[in-house]
Parts: structure tokens; sequence; C-alpha cells
């Protein structure tokens, strides 16, 4: 098979333009976008609203990438238009505005708020995990008229640590364990 110096055949059908490394058909940069957010193609059609096997079949060029999941890519991942039809450009918007901004935006939130929502986001699954934990047990507290665990301080001009946060959870967690009608002193 010949090739020019630029292209080369890698696994089927996916063709690469060795100047810039870029996939040369849409579906093969459909693929590349997946495998940079890190995505199987489940979780990838789940966000796009298809199947795995749809996934499958426009990453082996079985089928075409349709107009309206080019608009999907591009506003589900913030990919760019250019870059999923062309290979041109960067593979994501650059243009894009932040999404809590946005949000923040929308919904009126205080700068307390939205400051909030991007600390949540920027936690692990685990780290989420113990403060859905927390919260939980602060509103289970407060149904039952238990005392509260301690709330931080508003006067407080400076961000919790992570120590802090962290000895807080810990605190919450030992409050859950403890039975009913057993102070935390005890």
């Amino acid at each position: 098979m010949l090739q020019s110096a630029r292209t080369r055949l890698l696994s089927g059908k996916v063709v690469i333009n060795m100047a810039d490394g870029t996939p040369n058909t849409i579906q093969s940069r459909v693929k590349l976008l997946r495998n940079t957010l890190r995505l199987t193609q489940t979780e990838f059609g789940e966000k796009l609203g298809v199947g795995k096997t749809a996934i499958s079949k426009i990453e082996s060029e079985y089928r075409p990438v349709t107009d309206s999941m080019l608009i999907l890519l591009c506003s589900c991942f913030g990919a760019s238009k250019d870059w999923l039809l062309n290979g041109s450009g960067p593979m994501f918007k650059t243009d894009m505005p932040d999404p809590v901004d946005q949000f923040a935006a929308e919904q009126n939130l205080s700068p307390l708020a939205k400051s909030f929502i991007s600390k949540l986001l920027s936690l692990s699954d685990s780290e989420l995990q113990a403060v859905y934990n927390f919260m939980e047990g602060l509103v289970d507290s407060v149904r039952s008229e238990q005392p509260a665990p301690p709330r931080p301080d508003p006067g407080r001009d400076q961000e919790w640590t992570d120590d802090e946060v962290r000895a807080a959870l810990e605190e919450q967690l030992a409050l859950e364990k403890k039975p009913p009608g057993e102070s935390a002193a005890s």
C-alpha cells in the first residue's frame, strides 16, 4: 500500500496526518476526543444520549457523524466544530465561559455560594462522599432536633484549611456513629 510521507495507516481505517498528528477522519477525531476525556464508549455515549454500539460504529467508521451528533459533541464536551470537521485548530473551544461563572450568574448566586460550588467540583469522589455524608448528618440532626455539628464562624475572613474541613467531617462522622440520646462527649 503506497502512502505519502505525511500520512500512515493505523489500526484499520484511522489515518493520521504526520505533520501535526491529527487524525484525518471525523470518526477518528471523535475517538481521539473520547480518549482525551478518558471516557469509555459507554460513558461517552451516555453523555450524548446514545448507546455504546453507536459510538463503536462511529469510531470504526461504519456510521457517519450526523449534524445533530456534531452539535452534541460540541455542546457536551466543548469540542471545537472546526477541529471535529477538518482537524484544524484546537480540539476544545477556547472561548467557552467558565461553567461555574455562568451558573452563578444564571442563579444569581453570592460569591460565597459560587466559591462553595467551585470547591465541591474540585473534590475527588471519596471527598464528595464525605461531604455528602456530613450534609446528610446535618439535615438528620436538624430534623431530629439534636445538636448540630459545629458551624463555621461567619465572621471568619480566610477559607478553611483541608485539615479543618477533615476534622469537622470526622467530628460529624463520630456524632453519626453514636447511638441516639448519647452525647458527643461521652
